[in-house]
């Protein structure tokens, strides 16, 4: 076949109905706002967070670079942050968010949304934290 319609999985594959189903054993309620990040390369930002706000039949998802101005907003009162990235670390700081924004769109006046993200780190848990087949990671983190 010369133009082929589809390829083979190559395992970029997260489980996201596991992965709201954990936001919910992990205490963070429904209503919550969550927030996304990636700078995977090949599995975006704005798939994830669609996909976790199918599954969480919520809107209140919103993506630290694709929404930043939602996300500023609401980081205050987030439940958790999902954070798909491609080496291993702790909470995010400042430096992997603007690599984020840099390898997105760049990093012009996001000020705002580094800091409120950054300052949710006081109140992070780490309640997943894995390398997924691909190399890339996936941790959440709950903010309570």
């Amino acid at each position: 076949q010369r133009f082929p319609l589809g390829e083979p999985p190559d395992e970029r594959v997260i489980d996201v109905a596991a992965l709201a189903a954990l936001l919910g054993t992990e205490g963070v309620a429904p209503e919550a706002p969550v927030l996304v990040m990636s700078d995977d390369g090949v599995i975006s930002e704005s798939q994830l967070l669609s996909r976790l706000r199918i599954e969480r039949r919520s809107a209140a998802v919103q993506g630290v670079v694709v929404h930043s101005g939602g996300a500023e907003a609401v980081a205050g009162q987030a439940g958790a942050l999902v954070d798909l990235h491609r080496e291993a670390r702790g909470y995010p700081d400042r430096a992997a968010i603007i690599g984020a924004y840099e390898s997105r769109f760049g990093f012009e006046g996001q000020e705002g949304v580094v800091a409120a993200v950054v300052a949710q780190g006081a109140r992070a848990r780490v309640v997943f934290d894995s390398q997924l087949p691909s190399g890339t990671w996936l941790t959440v983190w709950a903010l309570q």
